[in-house]
């Protein structure tokens, strides 16, 4: 656990606020009020930023998959699993530059490996193992990457429910998703589940054309991306979770040695499309290595139930 909390990969927590008030006046505490957590300051986090220009800057997905990577080999030591992998946990800062900070964060849903008495993660990003109630593992957790990074480039969400249009029950419209993305799902381990399972294999058979989404692999290749790209997503996303890499292993993909195109001048916008300064050439290229230095600002950020506040502005003095 001392290794989780000092992890330069794990956004950290500096202080609780006990008894603390949120109105707009922070200086009058109220006695009674519920406490707030302190984390040090992160700008965004990988859901603010458009589809369209994490696939046209993949170097970014490439440090934080790195980073985050490094992160669940962390919680792998004490045998923990986050179960809460989504982009909206994952931290970025100083985008405008080639070397952006990214760490994990949101630890309130840890847990120990195996785990099996429901099943845990959000839906979207559940992994077959928890779904056929093996049990929540290390990696489930890669599974959780992997959902996420098609998440990232996908112009509409691949797993989870939004295309479920026949209002199905979502979780059987979810293990659906399972079986036409990669033709396999084996068997749920409790007896209780195999009627979802026979419902799920007819929603996912072709020839009744309940669901619009090819292969997995068919979907990520429609969006052109460098092969090594795809084939690291889908290494993550492996059915068979004794087959799926975990952690240490994922870092030794090739996507890691390659060399991606990134600007050497960022001019940080969200949902701008062209993010090259006037002058830039195409041909700048990350080196894998780079993005590793980490840095904590003083500015910290209250969170409460994914909600934030500064208590004083990033790269400034001026206070709330």
């Amino acid at each position: 656990m001392e290794r989780i909390r000092k992890s330069k990969h794990i956004c950290a927590l500096l202080d609780t606020v006990a008894d603390f008030d949120p109105t707009p006046n922070l200086t009058d505490p109220t006695p009674g009020a519920e406490a707030w957590m302190a984390f040090e300051w992160m700008d965004h986090s990988l859901v603010d930023f458009e589809h369209k220009y994490l696939k046209d800057h993949p170097w970014i997905l490439q440090i934080a998959s790195r980073q985050i990577l490094k992160a669940l080999g962390i919680y792998k030591e004490p045998n923990l699993i986050h179960t809460d992998l989504k982009h909206e946990n994952i931290l970025v800062s100083n985008i405008n530059s080639p070397e952006p900070i990214v760490k994990l964060a949101d630890l309130g849903a840890t847990i120990p490996e195996g785990y099996n008495k429901d099943r845990i993660q959000l839906i979207a990003i559940r992994a077959p193992e928890v779904w056929r109630h093996k049990g929540g593992f290390h990696v489930s957790d890669v599974w959780s990457l992997g959902v996420t990074l098609t998440d990232c480039l996908l112009p509409v969400p691949i797993f989870g429910t939004r295309d479920n249009t026949l209002k199905i029950d979502p979780e059987c419209w979810c293990v659906a998703k399972i079986f036409r993305l990669f033709y396999q799902f084996p068997r749920p381990l409790h007896r209780l589940l195999q009627s979802e399972w026979e419902l799920a294999a007819k929603l996912a058979n072709p020839q009744y054309k309940y669901m619009e989404v090819g292969t997995m692999d068919d979907e990520l290749r429609k969006l052109e991306l460098p092969e090594v790209i795809v084939d690291f997503v889908m290494s993550l996303l492996v059915v068979d979770d004794e087959k799926r890499p975990t952690a240490q292993e994922a870092l030794k993909h090739p996507f890691f040695q390659a060399k991606l195109e990134v600007p050497p001048d960022l001019c940080w916008k969200i949902g701008a499309e062209d993010h090259l300064s006037q002058g830039a050439s195409s041909s700048d290229q990350y080196s894998p290595g780079q993005g590793e230095q980490i840095f904590l600002t003083s500015t910290l950020y209250l969170d409460r139930e994914q909600s934030c506040l500064s208590m004083s502005y990033p790269h400034t003095s001026e206070s709330v």
